[in-house]
């Protein structure tokens, strides 16, 4: 995970960014390590299908989105920036269409 470069002087401002990738790929922010749980497998394991999942996983959506765990999830609210991440703008895109218009699964990418 990346912290933003400006954290130390502004913390009220920049403690919320936070994220998979250098959100300004100018190599200033800082790296840390954080112990990952597997949602998927956490999913699997459950007797039950979930109705609702809200995901705000710092540039991990793809990966969950494409993975076969959604079928488990009938609405899926995705907190996305990849207007900040050129490198998630295609697949995301990509996402978007898979989803248009399928029944039973609602995904919304637009959240908040």
């Amino acid at each position: 995970m990346y912290r933003a470069s400006g954290l130390s002087e502004n913390p009220s401002q920049y403690s919320v960014a936070v994220s998979m990738f250098d959100q300004h790929g100018d190599g200033k922010g800082t790296e840390f390590t954080v112990e990952c749980h597997d949602f998927c497998k956490f999913a699997e394991a459950l007797d039950c299908d979930a109705d609702l999942v809200k995901i705000d996983i710092e540039g991990a959506e793809v990966a969950l989105l494409n993975s076969p765990v959604k079928e488990r999830i009938k609405h899926i609210f995705v907190e996305t920036h990849y207007n900040l991440f050129p490198e998630q703008i295609a697949p995301i895109a990509w996402l978007r269409r898979q989803f248009s218009g399928r029944t039973g699964r609602n995904v919304n990418f637009d959240w908040p």
